[in-house]
């Protein structure tokens, strides 16, 4: 397992994260993603075909 973490000075403006793991490290089948901001907390599950983790909901 790993963990990243992130802090970005203007998160309000953030929308989106686009996750490149998949084609970097072929082997990976999904990734478990997690996050909390000021408002809200949310998870996702992420594969190949499914790289992008929405920060604004969906």
């Amino acid at each position: 397992s790993a963990r990243y973490q992130f802090h970005c000075a203007q998160g309000a403006k953030l929308t989106a994260i686009k996750v490149q793991l998949f084609d970097l490290f072929p082997g990976i089948e999904t990734v478990r993603a997690a996050w909390v901001s000021d408002s809200h907390q949310a998870s996702a599950m992420l594969t190949a075909d499914s790289i992008t983790i929405n920060l604004k909901g969906k």
